[in-house]
């Protein structure tokens, strides 16, 4: 199952899909300004949020036990 949505600009894309029990979830603008990623897969789960300067970073990432999270200003 896969969900798009997107205004007539392509401002604003967000994106939720499901195959072999993966999900993933995608909310960015279309200057890439702003990205959030959700993903679930083979027990990994990935957050990360990031500006398109990549002036802030949010990441928190699950995978094989490991808990990371960052955040990031490069300014």
């Amino acid at each position: 199952m896969v969900q798009k949505v997107k205004d007539a600009s392509g401002a604003v894309v967000q994106k939720v899909e499901d195959a072999s029990g993966a999900v993933v979830q995608k909310v960015e603008d279309a200057s890439g300004a702003m990205m959030q990623k959700v993903e679930d897969a083979s027990g990994a789960v990935v957050q990360k949020v990031e500006d398109a300067s990549g002036a802030v970073v949010q990441k928190v990432e699950d995978a094989s036990g490991a808990v990371v999270q960052k955040v990031e200003d490069v300014s």
